[in-house]
């Protein structure tokens, strides 16, 4: 009986495995050909088109990764609760955290540690932004300028201001430049503590001054523009006006300051004598923040797309139709735009989507420098994550 019993055996397991060489032989039939593995292959692009980058753009790979960042520190600065980062200033050896609710931290660059961190008192008051000085730190209120220690957290002296200040300063030597929301430009001597001259303008400024050449220029919301020795105060050039103000700030290069204005114009204008360059016309009015990097002007148009200017001529140099955003970065040839929920990575020469993904709960992406800088992620938990270039 138990002999039968192990034949029986012997002959089912002859016939699963027969089965299974048959599945196999069959398997391999459909999967092979001539012996060899079949795989599935892309077309090549065709003659004097970009590779199709679908793959590339769909890839379930880290962001950071694919935008050629590695991750450096994870550091944790003091934010008060309910409040959010309002300021964030990278520099190379320290990082300025400035929460919404006037909670100031100082932390170290190449660890993400935190150096120090204070109170800056009521959290309705009004802080306009911060300036790195040498060793120490300007804290701008609008009724007044502290200053720092940067290794310490010691206070050093604080100012009145003679004025109420509502832009962040632009410094030259022992000058602060402020803008106030009664349109005068106001020049702060950081030595003496005194109003050193005042410039008024038409309308209220809100738009930080900005840095051209060894000029200041600075836009007020009733269009005027001005180009200020910031020593004296004196204007260099005549006053030029154009149809409207602005809800982000000005940039500069190569003596241009450029404009992106709500009267739904882009404005290149000559700091030295005020002369519009070009200007470009468009459809709608325009609330991204412009970008100036080597010769090109970087501005999202609202229906006609991301743009590239020659900042020269005004010229375009590209269009993508499908981006819009503030250019934050380069990096190995692509240009990286951030829109607050979304960064794209395009390629610089020709606009064309090279990578794109979601950043989940990341409220500001900035980078130290605009070529091969550092990437900061600031998250709305108020956890920063910093980012190294990588080959």
């Amino acid at each position: 009986m138990a002999f039968l019993t192990l034949r029986s055996c012997k002959v089912a397991m002859l016939a699963v495995l027969a089965m299974s060489a048959g599945v196999m032989v069959s398997c391999k039939a459909a999967s092979s050909e001539g012996g060899q593995p079949v795989q599935a292959e892309a077309a090549p692009p065709e003659p004097g088109k970009a590779p199709d980058r679908a793959v590339e753009m769909a890839a379930p790979q880290d962001p950071y990764v694919a935008l050629r960042y590695r991750l450096d520190w994870i550091g944790y600065p003091i934010v008060s609760r309910e409040a959010e980062v309002q300021f964030f200033d990278p520099y190379p050896d320290i990082v300025i955290v400035h929460d919404s609710r006037n909670t100031l931290t100082v932390m170290d660059a190449a660890t993400g540690a935190n150096r120090w961190s204070l109170n800056l008192g009521n959290p309705l008051n009004k802080f306009v932004g911060n300036v790195r000085l040498d060793g120490e730190l300007l804290v701008s209120a609008e009724t007044e300028a502290m200053f720092f220690d940067l290794r310490t957290g010691e206070m050093k002296k604080r100012q009145a201001m003679g004025e109420l200040v509502n832009t962040r300063p632009v410094v030259f030597g022992n000058i602060a430049v402020y803008g106030c929301a009664t349109g005068e430009v106001v020049g702060h001597n950081l030595f003496s503590g005194y109003k050193q001259w005042g410039y008024k303008l038409r309308g209220r400024i809100t738009a930080n001054p900005v840095r051209v050449g060894s000029l200041v220029g600075v836009v007020s919301q009733a269009g005027d523009v001005v180009f200020l020795d910031p020593a004296s105060g004196a204007s260099y050039s005549r006053r030029r006006q154009i149809f409207a103000g602005l809800e982000n700030d000005p940039v500069a290069g190569e003596g241009i300051l450029y404009i992106a204005g709500v009267d739904q114009s882009v404005w290149a204008i000559a700091a030295e004598d005020a002369r519009v360059v070009w200007r470009d016309r468009t459809s709608f009015p325009l609330h991204a923040q412009p970008s100036y990097h080597d010769g090109r002007l970087y501005v999202a148009v609202p229906h006609d797309g991301f743009v590239a200017y020659d900042g020269g001529t005004g010229s375009r140099l590209w269009t993508n139709p499908q981006v819009q955003g503030e250019a934050i970065a380069l990096r190995n040839d692509r240009l990286i735009v951030w829109d607050g929920r979304e960064v794209t990575a395009l390629e610089a020469a020709t606009g064309d989507v090279a990578y794109r993904a979601e950043l989940p709960g990341v409220s500001r992406l900035v980078s130290d420098r605009f070529a091969d800088g550092y990437l900061y992620a600031v998250h709305r938990s108020g956890e920063v994550r910093k980012f190294s270039p990588r080959n």
